[in-house]
């Protein structure tokens, strides 16, 4: 049986009640970060359910996942490139998922600096943060 969590503040704490986790889901915020620089969004946010399909090790229940902004997707059809690296990590608690994404964030947008050719004129172009060298 899929075990269901909600948020005390920043702490994990478990709602055996299937409706009371379900109202509290529908009207909490589960986004705990969103970073965009016009190029790769990354968002993590709160899941409710453990993501530990395994079930050795404590549950997983907060998710950061990287996209492509819509404008660049757009770019990256029209240039006939496709774009890989776009990954998904999981994390126990919120500190890990905070300091997770961030991590990532910074993973992410380095990777950017290492593109050449057409692409890499787009990304230039399109960024709105400073390339970390």
């Amino acid at each position: 049986m899929l075990e269901n969590y909600i948020l005390d503040h920043h702490d994990v704490v478990p709602e055996p009640d299937y409706s009371k986790w379900e109202q509290w889901m529908e009207t909490a915020d589960l986004i705990l970060a969103t970073t965009d620089n016009g190029v790769i969004r990354i968002k993590t946010l709160f899941l409710g359910v453990d993501q530990n399909f395994l079930g050795s090790g404590p549950p997983l229940l907060f998710e950061t996942m990287t996209y492509l902004t819509d404008d660049f997707e757009e770019e990256t059809q029209r240039l006939k490139v496709e774009f890989r690296g776009l990954e998904c990590w999981r994390w126990s608690t919120w500190e890990e998922a905070d300091t997770g994404h961030w991590k990532v964030a910074k993973k992410m947008f380095r990777r950017l600096d290492h593109f050449r050719g057409p692409l890499a004129d787009v990304i230039k172009y399109m960024r709105i943060d400073t390339p970390t060298s």
